[in-house]
C-alpha cells in the first residue's frame, strides 16, 4: 500500500482491487515503475527520459513505467 498527497495527485482515490483476503490482485495491478512514471509526470519530468550518470552509463527515469490513470489532476 501507498499513500500520495498533494503534487497534483487526485485525493480520495482507490486503486486497483484485491481479492477479500488482500493476498491476490483482482483489478488494477500497478508496478513500482508505475508510480515512478506517475510521480515523475506531476512533476513536469517526462517518466521515458534517460539520465546520464556521471560516468557516461545511462539510467531509466522510471524504467518503463505507465502513468497510473485516474491519479493525476
Amino acid at each position: 500500500p501507498v499513500v500520495l498527497g498533494g503534487g497534483g495527485i487526485k485525493g480520495g482515490q482507490v486503486i486497483g482491487k484485491t481479492d477479500r483476503y488482500g493476498l491476490q490482485i483482482e483489478d488494477g495491478l500497478v508496478r513500482v515503475p508505475d508510480l515512478f512514471a506517475t510521480l515523475l509526470t506531476a512533476l513536469g519530468i517526462d517518466p521515458n527520459h534517460e539520465f546520464r550518470t556521471d560516468f557516461g552509463a545511462t539510467a531509466p527515469a522510471s524504467d518503463k513505467g505507465a502513468v497510473i490513470p485516474g491519479l493525476l489532476t
